[in-house]
């Protein structure tokens, strides 16, 4: 077995350190998803009470999509995943058509997943688990092969796993995908392999496990000690999707470096090559792909609102020079994310929020290297009640109060318990916010007491200088922008091992977002003038030339 440490840039000694230590482990590495290994920690079940069995009929099928069909239940019957059945449930096989061309062999659980009763067991929040990698120099991924097909069937609940084809009824020797427990099963399964290794020197979702470390010689300790665990718990590992030694690498759909995250350039290769849309199936696709993106871009739901109409039920779908700017604006956005910075518990928090009659925008920030970088945006639309506080006394301290408690709210996670600086461009906040105050509105004094656990300074900062969160209220949809959304990593993405040449760095200015609008002192923005000239570049994506397309 010959390690492939092409993109890894440890040193000749260290590779050959790192490939010895691999050897121990040979016959834990597959070239195939189809060679999953087999647990004995773990026996799926499925609940599914007092239901009575679910029988349905097969779905009909074009020819080819036969041939593919009968070659799935050939290859799973060979490998001992599926058997012949007598079950009284039968789940039909649904045949899927794949963006390539090709087709993908599914099976349909929506029926037997009603009559199941639910797993809560929790998913990790993807913002912990970047967190946690603030620290690091080296990374090394490892993914587990077929990660499901490596959980055995409880003898109890086979026969609910039964699923019929114009090629006969079968049943799973394995955990499936498409059952609704199969997610919460399978990562409670790693927590048990990992218990005392996740956040501590690993991290897992489902089947993708990232090892972290700040030095070499700790990076191999903690690669054996993850590969020890994997193989007590007779997984596999499938070769090419595993990386070591890396300074940065592809996890969960970001990269993630030493320095901080930025977008998977594979997933921004997907946006770039979205054709212009001819109906509201297209606007949606193109929609789904680039809202991935909003957490990096201040501004996003304002771009896309032309867009957004034409989504609009019983709209006419009409392209027009609105939405052509909006199309090519949010490819050109989307070309260069700003890349976020990990938070430092070391470091003091500087806390940017904003209010307007229609929004409150935050953004979160620390200084590296003299400079402030971004940690994160986050961005929330007033309820109708909530707009309304506009039209009373005091309404304007409301508003802008509000969108204090709010965003320390959001970010709760990370000054709870931590001194931080609150800039905000209300003057009366520094009044609200101050021991002395004795305010006989029950809003005001509500929230400047729950705030008063939380130990910060308040800094006035004219709001013609804080463009980066200026915008971000005006919004006209909800939005956390960075660490909050659970995007999976397509196993098939590949990154080239570029390192970022600018970290954190504040977003566009309004003006080039087409942001503007009135505030909620009453003041109208046309943009952000004294917003920071310097556009976030972030790691040099891949040129839209070099993947073949225009922006149109």
């Amino acid at each position: 077995m010959k390690a492939d440490f092409s993109e890894s840039k440890l040193s000749p000694e260290q590779k050959e350190l790192f490939q010895a230590e691999l050897n121990g482990f040979r016959s834990m590495f597959v070239d195939s998803s189809k060679e999953p290994g087999r647990t004995d920690l773990l026996q799926f079940e499925i609940d599914t009470g007092n239901s009575a069995p679910i029988k349905q009929p097969p779905y009909r099928v074009s020819l080819a999509e036969g041939e593919v069909m009968e070659a799935e239940v050939k290859q799973y019957l060979e490998l001992n995943l599926i058997r012949p059945s007598n079950s009284p449930w039968a789940s039909p096989v649904l045949m899927i058509r794949k963006p390539d061309g090709g087709i993908r062999f599914c099976i349909d659980c929506r029926k037997l997943n009603a009559v199941t009763v639910k797993d809560c067991y929790p998913m990790p929040l993807i913002d912990d688990i970047l967190d946690v990698l603030g620290d690091a120099q080296l990374f090394s991924t490892m993914d587990i092969a077929s990660g499901y097909w490596n959980v055995p069937i409880h003898p109890d609940s086979v026969s609910k796993t039964a699923f019929t084809c114009k090629y006969g009824l079968y049943e799973w020797l394995v955990m499936p995908f498409g059952l609704c427990n199969a997610v919460p099963a399978f990562e409670r399964l790693m927590k048990t392999v990992l218990v005392d290794l996740k956040w501590r020197i690993c991290l897992v979702y489902l089947d993708d496990c990232v090892i972290f470390s700040k030095d070499f010689p700790t990076h191999l300790v903690r690669v054996r000690q993850v590969l020890t665990r994997f193989q007590q718990a007779g997984f596999k590992l499938k070769m090419k999707k595993c990386h070591r030694g890396r300074s940065q690498v592809a996890f969960l759909g970001h990269i993630v470096t030493p320095t901080g995250i930025l977008p998977n350039p594979e997933k921004v290769k997907a946006v770039m090559n979205v054709k212009r849309p001819v109906d509201v199936h297209g606007i949606r696709s193109f929609l789904g792909l680039t809202s991935y993106f909003r957490r990096y871009i201040p501004g996003y739901a304002s771009i896309s609102a032309p867009l957004e109409r034409l989504k609009v039920k019983d709209a006419p779908f009409k392209w027009d020079e609105d939405c052509k700017g909006a199309f090519r604006q949010l490819k050109r956005a989307i070309m260069k994310p700003p890349i976020l910075v990990y938070q430092d518990g070391k470091k003091r928090f500087k806390l940017y929020v904003d209010s307007s009659r229609y929004a409150v925008g935050a953004c979160l920030m620390q200084e590296v290297d003299g400079r402030n970088r971004v940690v994160a945006y986050a961005s929330k639309l007033l309820t109708g009640s909530q707009k309304n506080w506009i039209t009373k006394q005091d309404g304007i301290s409301e508003i802008e109060c509000w969108g204090v408690v709010w965003a320390t709210r959001k970010f709760r996670c990370y000054l709870d318990k931590r001194e931080f600086d609150l800039y905000a461009d209300h003057q009366a906040l520094t009044w609200v916010f101050s021991p002395d105050n004795r305010t006989t509105n029950a809003k005001l004094a509500r929230w400047a007491m729950e705030l008063s656990n939380l130990q910060f300074k308040v800094h006035h900062k004219p709001g013609i200088s804080m463009g980066h969160v200026d915008g971000q209220s005006r919004l006209p949809m909800d939005t956390v922008a960075a660490l909050s959304i659970r995007d999976l990593l397509n196993p098939e993405d590949t990154v080239e091992d570029v390192l970022p040449t600018s970290v954190g760095e504040p977003a566009r200015a309004d003006s080039e977002l087409g942001l503007g609008g009135e505030r909620a002192d009453g003041h109208v923005d046309d943009e952000c003038p004294n917003q920071p000239n310097e556009v976030a570049s972030g790691v040099p994506l891949t040129p839209v030339d070099r993947f073949g397309l225009d922006f149109d």
